[in-house]
């Protein structure tokens, strides 16, 4: 890749959680939605109009800014002008309903921005280059769209994975099956005192003149790919047995013989479609999600993984995926700032603190890192002997003492993919192992991006391949194995896995702050009008008042935050009703307050720097982030500040009528807070004193 576009991709990757540009700025940031639209009557030009604003503002700090535009609105309207033709194809054939926020989430399911669509064969190329294969994470045919006709049986063709989208698209569609039972006319004697010969009740006579009833086999739709299998030996590993399950049901009722009737016209199945992703090897062969079946198979400890944990695998992806879609389908809410775009510095500094402490049997040392003393930067360095020049992929941090003394610690959470731990220290061959990197660790995150430790002491490494590590978790102690002479720790950030992909931790690390957190203040001005629900010992009680959704503890609400919740032990789901009454452990609830505060400040400082507004006070950042807290949005502050800047005219002129939901039970409770929210900006008055 080019210096330009791989600048331009690192920019991509720091824009997202876990889910990519396209879903954001989709369902997060603009009023286009499946339902504001048939996919028949999709115009890219009005599509791109609400979008690219977004779109484009990722390109204000590349080198070539025209480029860069070019090829994101080049990417973006090859890829939905295919899908919402694809999409509306079906819907002129009557297949209403079929949802695009099911697609999208399993295209872009944990993949990094830029690798999905095909730009004349280069994004294969960069994808290859992350996953250090040949696989491509999306086909394209290239086909003219115009001329494909859905009702056409392409399955031969698409068993083959030729086209991403047809294939997924037309798993999601199937036709009506029917199992019956047949058996011959019953003697039956009239009321006039003759006999003849019927079908009994709840039948019809067929043609031959015998009966039939219909079964319940548990399935009213036959799959796409069902249906191709009649014809097809398999189906991404998929075979079929619908019509002996038809035999079976029939003779298990003691029917003579059975009829399976497939319908010609094409319905919406969307169960298929789910059933299609958790039962084929479809999954399987996607580049970037084999980690998830080769993490699967370490804990094994076999040479292969059956059937049935294949299956274990696969509905985990389907069901990380379903949350996802509910997500996008539910974006509208006042909450989505949840979902967008974070700033670069997000993660903690790689070096642990002295002092630790130990949470549910691991250890944190998550105060003030030992040291952030950078001996060596990203980019070019002179080897020792200065006889020749090599690449530093990451940044080599030093003053760390001796071998073994100094904690490293994860720098946000994620999964261990990967260790080397054989190296030894001050060997003959020490600075060659691991290709000079010696012991290693590497994470996976929910991001996207895959970070590196190494130079790490004999054994020192406290987590094993597989394992989910928290921010500030202990994974080992700082040495000298691999090419280094003194006790350091070698630190990368990938966008992929392979050292190619490679950039300037720096871009994601803050020196004078290497451990953000949300201020303490900012939480007790949100307490005052979020408040801490109720309480009952030492857990929060989900409250579902009237008019509002299940909240609980500090204005957490279950339906935006699954997420989160998640990540300390809280699983919810839809409908979120059923958790009324029930108790979350108030630990857990103030540290799900506390990721969503700080993603909030996030946004706010990314918001303001998307506006040219720089240099405001910690106090002004608190009180925009309550704002944002609260509505969703900096709607309008931009404009306003620049008219009356941080004066009380901008608090009776904007703030005080911001979103205040005039007219409803809200809107008294809302005027106190904008107007606590602007003093607090205007004069730095949190308002906490007594």
């Amino acid at each position: 890749m080019t210096t330009d576009t791989n600048k331009i991709n690192r920019i991509f990757k720091k824009m997202i959680l876990t889910i990519s540009i396209f879903l954001i700025s989709f369902f997060a940031l603009t009023p286009v939605k499946a339902a504001a639209f048939k996919y028949s009557e999709f115009d890219w030009d009005k599509f791109a109009e609400k979008n690219k604003n977004y779109w484009l503002s990722t390109c204000e700090t590349t080198d070539n800014v025209t480029k860069c535009e070019d090829m994101i609105l080049s990417q973006q309207k090859k890829f939905y002008t295919k899908l919402y033709k694809l999409l509306g194809k079906y819907e002129k054939k009557g297949v209403v309903g079929l949802n695009d926020n099911v697609i999208l989430a399993t295209i872009f399911f944990e993949i990094p921005l830029g690798y999905v669509v095909d730009d004349d064969g280069k994004n294969k190329d960069d994808y290859a280059k992350i996953t250090n294969s040949s696989a491509s994470s999306y086909n394209n045919d290239n086909e003219n769209i115009d001329e494909y006709d859905v009702t056409t049986d392409d399955s031969e063709a698409l068993s083959r994975g030729t086209d991403t989208l047809k294939l997924l698209i037309k798993s999601m569609v199937g036709y009506r099956a029917s199992c019956y039972g047949i058996s011959d006319k019953e003697s039956t004697v009239t009321s006039a005192g003759t006999t003849e010969n019927v079908c009994p009740s709840g039948s019809e006579e067929t043609s031959s003149g015998q009966c039939r009833t219909l079964l319940s086999t548990g399935d009213r739709h036959l799959g796409f790919w069902e249906k191709a299998l009649e014809h097809l030996p398999s189906f991404f590993g998929l075979t079929s047995d619908r019509a002996s399950k038809c035999a079976s049901e029939a003779a298990k009722q003691n029917y003579g013989s059975y009829d399976y009737v497939v319908s010609d016209a094409l319905e919406k199945a969307e169960d298929k479609y789910w059933d299609f992703l958790t039962n084929s090897n479809y999954l399987d062969g996607i580049e970037h999600l084999k980690y998830r079946f080769e993490n699967k198979l370490k804990k094994t400890k076999k040479d292969s993984l059956t059937e049935e944990e294949k299956i274990e695998v696969r509905t985990q992806i389907v069901k990380e995926m379903k949350e996802l879609v509910k997500i996008y389908e539910s974006s509208d809410s006042m909450y989505n700032a949840n979902y967008e775009e974070v700033t670069e510095y997000n993660y903690f500094f790689p070096i642990g603190s002295v002092e630790t402490e130990e949470i549910d049997g691991h250890i944190y040392a998550k105060k003030d890192p030992k040291s952030v003393t950078i001996i060596s930067k990203f980019g070019e360095i002179r080897s020792t002997d200065g006889s020749k020049t090599k690449k530093n992929f990451g940044i080599d941090i030093g003053e760390l003492g001796n071998s073994g003394e100094t904690y490293v610690i994860a720098v946000e959470r994620g999964t261990v993919s990967s260790i080397k731990s054989e190296c030894k220290e001050n060997g003959e061959d020490s600075k060659k192992c691991n290709s000079g990197y010696g012991n290693t660790v590497m994470i996976k995150h929910t991001d996207g991006n895959t970070t590196v430790y190494s130079f790490l002491s004999p054994d020192s490494i406290l987590v094993e391949e597989g394992d989910v590590v928290e921010q500030g978790q202990v994974i080992a102690k700082a040495g000298k194995t691999g090419d280094t002479d003194t006790v350091s720790l070698h630190f990368e950030i990938r966008t992929g896995t392979s050292a190619s992909t490679a950039v300037d931790p720096l871009d994601y690390l803050d020196l004078s702050n290497p451990r953000p957190t949300a201020s303490t203040k900012i939480a007790a001005f949100l307490e005052k009008f979020e408040g801490t629900g109720p309480m009952r010992g030492d857990n929060y009680v989900v409250y579902c008042y009237s008019g509002d959704i299940p909240t609980v503890g500090h204005g957490i609400t279950l339906q935006y935050n699954v997420e989160a919740l998640a990540q300390f032990g809280i699983t919810v789901s839809s409908p979120y009703t059923q958790y009324c009454g029930k108790e979350f452990p108030k630990a857990a609830v103030d540290k799900v307050f506390g990721v969503v505060l700080k993603r909030f400040q996030d946004n706010v400082r990314n918001s303001l720097a998307k506006n040219s507004i720089s240099n405001l006070a910690n106090h002004q950042i608190d009180a925009l982030t309550s704002l944002m807290y609260n509505t969703g949005n900096l709607d309008g502050f931009p404009n306003a500040y620049r008219s009356y800047g941080s004066t009380e005219s901008l608090c009776t002129s904007y703030w005080n009528d911001h979103y205040v939901m005039k007219g409803s039970q809200f809107e008294k409770g809302l005027r106190r807070r904008r107007k606590a929210e602007c003093q607090l900006f205007v004069n730095a008055d949190y308002g906490l004193e007594g």
